[in-house]
């Protein structure tokens, strides 16, 4: 674990585990109201939790903790992360879509994710007018993109990850309604480098590899190098992926180099953050949940995990 660190975490509501290999039946109730540390992989089959807890318990590490002095999802919503922006310009996708430079009005609609967000400012939405296969998207502003109910707004990639964000600091992103395949072969699901925020809600993040490294076969990674990142996954299903289901990873050394991180880029990582979990079904990963903070040399996470459950993991939190 890395020096100096100082972190939070909290479980609470209903969190809890199933089906988890060497516990007995009445043994998993107590298990998973434990936050287990993993600091590779390959451990996860030696740190199944054999004590049991007397019930749902705050679990605290670092020399001095930081307790934040509010509620962390009413901290998210006061943020914005509950919600779209107000006042946003729709831009619109859809199947029968063409991709141009001036696509994105409901009457000429772009037929992918990127280009939509190419052709949107800063604060706009993306909607989602009929079921296809979007593509895969980099975005580095603030924006939504938003599925309805439509049916299926897939994000299929047989390689790297299906949506990179590296938006700017005071940057929020809300991603609602999108089913994300890895097809068992790509990295990531969902990879968040930067900006303010992300919001993701009635997702399904499913099916990404491990390919050696731990910022790898994750449906969403969270993995911010600097300033201070707010986070809800909300309502999703992260499952059959063979790292963690849902991961905030806090990165040690020099800032990655994203289009918005290079101003920290020789200074050590220091990023703190402010989460909530909240009705996440994370079923066949390696891990259920995740809050890894080993090789980070400061900053402070407090995050929520609450109704919440992990079924067919070695492990359910970490």
């Amino acid at each position: 674990m890395g020096g100096g660190l100082k972190n939070s975490r909290r479980l609470s509501g209903r969190a809890r585990s199933a089906t988890l290999p060497g516990i007995n039946h009445a043994d998993r109730k107590c298990a998973s109201a434990q936050i287990i540390r993993v600091e590779r992989p390959g451990d996860y089959a030696n740190q199944i939790p054999t004590t049991p807890a007397t019930g749902p318990r705050r679990i605290e590490e670092g020399p001095s903790v930081k307790r934040a002095p509010f509620s962390t999802i009413a901290a998210l919503l006061a943020f914005g992360l509950g919600a779209s922006p107000a006042h946003a310009n729709r831009f619109w996708v859809s199947g029968h879509g063409t991709d141009s430079g001036a696509c994105g009005p409901v009457s000429a609609p772009c037929l992918s994710f990127q280009r939509a967000h190419d052709n949107a400012a800063a604060g706009d939405e993306i909607d989602v007018l009929d079921p296809a296969d979007y593509g895969t998207v980099v975005i580095t502003k603030a924006i939504s993109i938003i599925n309805d109910g439509v049916g299926t707004a897939g994000v299929q990639v047989g390689s790297g990850n299906a949506v990179t964000i590296n938006a700017g600091p005071g940057d929020a992103v809300h991603l609602r309604g999108l089913d994300i395949d890895g097809l068992g072969t790509a990295d990531n699901g969902i990879v968040f480098n930067s900006g303010a925020g992300l919001a993701v809600v009635n997702c399904v993040v499913r099916h990404f590899h491990f390919n050696g490294s731990f910022t790898t076969g994750n449906g969403v990674l969270i993995q911010p190098t600097s300033g201070t990142t707010s986070f809800l996954v909300e309502n999703t299903i992260a499952a059959d992926n063979d790292n963690i289901g849902v991961h905030y990873f806090q990165q040690s050394g020099n800032a990655n180099a994203n289009a918005n991180a290079n101003a920290n880029a020789n200074a050590n990582a220091n990023a703190n953050a402010n989460g909530a979990i909240d009705r996440v079904a994370a079923t066949s990963n390696g891990a259920g949940i995740g809050l890894d903070t080993f090789q980070a040399t400061g900053g402070t996470i407090n995050a929520t995990i609450s109704n919440s459950v992990t079924l067919s993991a070695s492990i359910a939190f970490q």
